[in-house]
């Protein structure tokens, strides 16, 4: 049976990819009319078989950016690629909110959760007009995503695991980030043989119009490790991997790890770890020692580690502030920022204004005024960056409440319901490395990316939802007259 479920996964898996290649080739070349052709297609999809559309739509995720960078030389402009990469987002936000509708209509999600999901998204299309008013509408649509993805993937997880066990889900993504490991090793090994090979140069000169590393792209991978200051002897080879940005590829390095463990992979954890290290992109590493850490704490306390695990994580948040003032760290000063502007402006900004993806950041990146020295001086600067709950309480104000508090009610439940069925210490991974992205949320903006908590929380809503389901069977079962075990659905390991 275990063979039969991994060919059934294999060749689902080698038809969204073909498929998607076949519909990324399609929007290059047609452009809007090509991304209406996709987006029609995967509505048909997630119809027909809702296992197929949430394979494509990982293989989207994790893929379709390596799948540019191939064709990177029929890409002539930054603001075509923009549109090109704006598609896996339509694709998760069509497949999220049909599968919200489904949840909300059939009852499958509990209520409160519910009504916290709709607050959410009801907050952020507020600000995003707000913010399309003051700022632009590509600014504020790039945050709109940035929160919305893990909302959209949490229902997306949430239906599939009403329908099928949740260790199925972790092997299809298992399969996938394996895939994506073997790219990295690739990476690794070729160095520049694999950006000529891959047309990674073609890519990052659209990307990056002030590109100035010529054809050597290594060159421009090889950073201070963890980009910490005060180190300038010690570097990290960093990794474009297949998503062509190697902070994001880190988070798919650490949920890999965190799979590999609930798997019993361990021999595979420590390679991953130290892959991660060798890479030196500090919030992904956290990300993974931490939920280990807190792994740890309640293996060794049980229902009693919640004091410990709160010390270890506050403890973290103290250390960094106390550094990161000290040395004048980018990712303090905007945290920092965001909590003296609060008073000022308690209601936000609206989505679009402050952050690293704002109009105002790339200004001055590119021109540099006032002077980033200036504001190192000063200790802040003029809005939020470079702190992702720093930049959202920026731009919603006191309305950042309610987006916390939808990480704080999926935590929550999802502990209960591990602790009703009894999980096994390996169950906790990922709701526990899920608290640790929110808290490191506060010193990195990435945290919020698809690649980060997005992944996270579509595990989380179909954990959630496979749980829920089997606290409904079981009793049913033993009222029953006659209970037989339910099949277990096509494709999955019974």
């Amino acid at each position: 049976m275990q063979r039969t479920v991994s060919v059934n996964i294999a060749a689902l898996m080698a038809f969204c990819g073909l498929l998607i290649t076949a519909f990324t080739a399609v929007n290059i070349f047609s452009g809007p009319l090509g991304i209406a052709v996709t987006c029609f297609a995967v509505t048909m999809l997630f119809f027909v078989n809702l296992t197929s559309s949430v394979i494509f739509l990982l293989i989207c995720i994790i893929f379709q950016n390596l799948l540019y960078t191939f064709l990177s030389p029929f890409i002539s402009t930054k603001a075509d690629l923009t549109l090109l990469q704006g598609v896996h987002f339509a694709i998760i936000a069509i497949i999220g909110t049909l599968s919200l509708a489904v949840v909300a209509l059939k009852g499958i999600l509990d209520r409160k959760t519910l009504l916290y999901i709709l607050a959410t998204l009801a907050i952020l299309c507020v600000y995003g007009a707000i913010g399309t008013s003051r700022s632009s509408f590509s600014s504020a649509a790039s945050y709109f995503r940035y929160y919305a993805n893990g909302i959209f993937l949490f229902c997306i997880g949430a239906l599939f695991g009403e329908k099928h066990p949740f260790e199925y889900l972790v092997r299809i993504l298992y399969r996938l980030l394996l895939v994506s490991l073997f790219i990295c090793l690739l990476e690794l090994l070729l160095d520049n043989a694999w950006y000529e090979f891959s047309s990674s140069y073609e890519f990052l000169k659209v990307k990056y119009v002030d590109w100035e590393f010529g054809t050597d792209v290594s060159q421009w991978l090889h950073f201070r490790f963890m980009n910490l200051p005060g180190i300038h002897d010690i570097y990290s080879r960093r990794l474009l991997g297949t998503v062509m940005h190697h902070v994001s590829q880190s988070y798919l390095l650490s949920l890999l790890a965190l799979i590999a463990v609930y798997l019993r992979r361990h021999a595979l954890a420590a390679l991953v770890l130290l892959l991660a290290v060798v890479t030196g992109v500090k919030g992904a590493i956290i990300t993974t020692f931490f939920a280990f850490a807190l792994v740890g704490c309640r293996r060794a306390l049980g229902q009693r580690h919640f004091p410990l695990s709160f010390a270890l994580l506050a403890g973290y948040v103290v250390a960094a502030v106390i550094y990161g003032t000290a040395v004048k760290d980018w990712h303090v000063i905007g945290l920092t920022t965001s909590l003296k502007m609060f008073p000022q402006h308690p209601l936000g900004n609206g989505l679009g204004l402050g952050g690293n993806l704002s109009q105002q950041y790339m200004l001055i990146k590119k021109f540099g005024m006032p002077g980033w020295s200036a504001w190192q001086d000063l200790g802040r600067a003029d809005f939020a960056l470079e702190s992702g709950l720093g930049v959202l309480l920026y731009q919603v104000g006191v309305f950042a409440g309610v987006f916390v508090a939808f990480y704080r009610r999926v935590a929550v439940e999802l502990h209960r319901l591990l602790e009703t069925a009894g999980g096994a210490l390996r169950e906790y991974v990922f709701i526990l490395a899920l608290v640790v992205i929110l808290v490191n949320s506060l010193f990195q903006e990435e945290a919020f990316s698809p690649y980060a908590s997005g992944l996270l929380f579509l595990l989380a809503g179909c954990q959630y939802q496979a749980l829920a389901r089997r606290g409904r069977e079981e009793p049913a079962a033993q009222h029953s007259p006659n209970p037989h075990p339910a099949a277990a659905p096509e494709g999955t390991r019974p």
